[in-house]
């Protein structure tokens, strides 16, 4: 029995012995994540938001015992243009101001409230307000906390804090209900004044990259873990809310597989967004990680720089982000998928090279071949820097960049930008249109976005000309535009505030487009005016079209992450 019982005791000390081992030291990181909190009612709110954007989290109310008898819009009205109808369209029994959530107005017992009407520009936002006049004669002025509605959803949305956000172009009524009155407007959505236009941002910090998921979804990353969600008409802050995960490092690239999956990269950092939540995924080596490009939700590749030579990061089914082999001994800063086995980076080069771009064949990583006055024929003397890449298929692509020539700090830096020739099989130098200013030259470039083989943007900055010494020797090369054959500045954005630099750009095939910049710049782009992007802007286009842009993807390719918006899953979309 004694030594029955002691076999016991041995048993029983070895098991907890192998638990206690287990618990302290198991190998598998346990990824930190935070939930992308989605309410019922709108909850963010960033002490630095610009006012126009501020969410009001208070519920619709009047002051304690008062009753409202009525109701009048009271902030500044911008009449519609002379060729928007002027005709006030009836309102239906069914979208009434008593079906109104939150209005007790009858319309058995009290006339319908007299419409007014104005005119929103795609691209720019509208406040709205009202005066309402209380029982005992107090009058509320500029009133916002009260029940908004748009009537036709497609045309234009309102936020809970009375922020009408034009979608296209068309005609919808506004709705302001509270204690038994409303007030009704008619809104003409019209075209915008300006391709570009700013949009009110959440934020101050330097923006670097952003993702189009959809005409009515993005996504933007920045400096000191910044991430903001545009969904609903609106940009949402999330950084303070996913600190514990990124814990404020820098974030430059994005990448959306589908509405529900994508991926985030950064100063040593890889997030990976997952049914509603961003969690950290333990990085495979050390570095900063520069740029991500999907080609669907098995297929990517992550570039970047450790310990200052270049890093590649393919992922590989379970295994996760695995490292590639490359043999670039410099910093890679962009890269652009095609196919599993056709991925194109770009990055620098050292002084007296040529510019650094390498084709991955499935195998190996090749570079490529430059031709141009300058390249083939006279050594650089300086050193180039790719800093964007983008393949529009395996035949047309664009690449930009810098160039630092011996003494650029007495004649300034070179813009560099050059388009894939697959004929020849050769990339070259893409020049300044003739008549514009060579000053031009000097801006250095950031990002490119296509929205064809031969029509795009490319992003720069605002630079000081070098050996200018006239009174106003600043270059406004923020935004430029190709034909694919030239390059010329492009005036076609309006800006509050010009920032340094516009950083990055995506872009879908339609041409509606984000830009994003220092200083929390954001730039929307209503191209077609009349048309609703819908299918989803997911991963890399495989050149089946012939054609193809920095992000998007034929859904024959995979289906069952292609296009669909939170409205048609029957997944509620996040409210904030």
């Amino acid at each position: 029995m004694k030594r029955i019982q002691g076999i016991k005791r041995l048993l029983s000390g070895l098991i907890a012995t192998s638990l206690i081992t287990a618990c302290g030291n198991n190998s598998i990181v346990t990824p930190q994540y935070a939930p992308v909190i989605q309410p019922p009612a709108p909850t963010v709110r960033q002490p630095n938001q610009l006012p126009q954007i501020q969410v009001n989290n208070a519920q619709p109310t009047l002051p304690d015992g008062k009753k409202a008898v009525s109701m009048r819009f009271d902030m500044p009205i911008d009449k519609p243009a002379a060729s928007a109808p002027t005709t006030t369209p009836s309102v239906a029994p069914s979208t009434s101001p008593s079906a109104v959530p939150g209005a007790a107005v009858s319309a058995n017992d009290k006339p319908k409230p007299a419409a007014d009407e104005l005119g929103v520009p795609i691209g720019t936002t509208k406040k709205f307000s009202v005066e309402i006049t209380l029982d005992d004669g107090q009058k509320l002025s500029s009133f916002t906390n009260i029940n908004w509605t748009s009537l036709n959803r497609d045309v234009g949305t309102m936020s809970t804090s009375g922020i009408f956000t034009p979608l296209r172009e068309g005609t919808t009524q506004v709705v302001g209900s509270i204690g038994g009155v409303a007030a009704t407007i008619v809104v003409h959505v019209t075209p915008g004044n300006f391709n570009w236009i700013q949009m009110p941002a959440p934020t101050q910090a330097n923006l670097y990259g952003v993702k189009l998921v959809s005409d009515a979804e993005a996504w933007a990353v920045g400096a000191g873990g910044t991430m903001l969600h545009f969904i609903n008409g609106q940009w949402y802050n999330l950084t303070q809310q996913l600190n514990p995960v990124t814990n404020g490092a820098n974030i430059y690239g994005i990448e959306m597989v589908s509405n529900f999956e994508g991926w985030a990269v950064g100063d040593n950092l890889i997030m990976h967004y997952i049914n509603g939540r961003w969690e950290r995924i333990r990085v495979p080596v050390q570095g900063t990680f520069k740029a991500i490009d999907m080609l669907g939700p098995q297929i990517g590749f992550i570039v970047g720089e450790s310990g200052g030579a270049g890093v590649v990061l393919r992922l590989q089914g379970p295994m996760g982000w695995v490292p590639l082999a490359s043999g670039i001994e410099k910093p890679i800063n962009t890269v652009s998928v095609i196919g599993p086995n056709n991925a194109w980076v770009g990055g620098d080069s050292g002084n007296l090279e040529r510019p650094t771009i390498y084709r991955f064949n499935g195998t190996t990583w090749v570079k490529d071949r430059f031709t141009n006055n300058l390249i083939d024929w006279k050594r650089p003397t300086g050193r180039y820097s790719i800093r964007s890449i983008k393949m529009a298929n395996s035949s047309v692509g664009w690449a930009v960049g810098e160039y630092d020539p011996l003494l650029s700090g007495l004649t300034g830096k070179r813009g560099a930008i050059f388009k894939y020739d697959a004929i020849n099989d050769i990339w070259s130098e893409v020049k300044m249109a003739d008549g514009i200013d060579k000053r031009f030259e000097q801006v250095t470039f950031n990002a490119v976005g296509m929205m064809g083989p031969n029509q795009g943007w490319v992003l720069g900055s605002t630079i000081t000309a070098a050996l200018d010494y006239s009174a106003n020797n600043e270059i406004n090369g923020n935004l430029m535009k190709t034909d694919g054959n030239t390059l010329s500045p492009s005036s076609d954005y309006n800006v509050k505030a010009l920032p340094q630099a516009f950083n990055g750009i995506d872009i879908v095939e339609h041409g509606n487009g984000i830009i994003v910049g220092d200083k929390g710049l954001i730039l929307h782009h209503q191209y077609d005016l009349n048309y609703r992007y819908s299918r989803g802007n997911f991963g890399n286009f495989s050149g089946d079209f012939g054609y193809g842009y920095a992000q998007g993807q034929p859904q024959s390719l995979y289906p069952q992450t292609g296009g669909t918006l939170y409205p048609e899953t029957g997944m509620p979309a996040p409210t904030y």
